[in-house]
């Protein structure tokens, strides 16, 4: 399930995954990222994963 979609957080996922904005957004920012700027995240095995979407053009 994606915790972002199109620059939208999906709160139900974040809490079903035990987690909370300020975690996500940390994570953001480590890389450099804003909220606006990712396509599609989803949370796997411990880890996030991040499309971008500048990496759809």
């Amino acid at each position: 399930m994606p915790i972002i979609l199109d620059g939208v957080v999906d709160y139900q996922v974040l809490k079903e995954i035990d987690k909370d904005y300020k975690w996500l957004n940390n994570l953001l920012k480590e890389k450099g990222l804003f909220l606006n700027d990712v396509f599609y995240a989803f949370y796997a095995g411990n880890k996030l994963f991040i499309i971008e979407k500048r990496d759809l053009i």
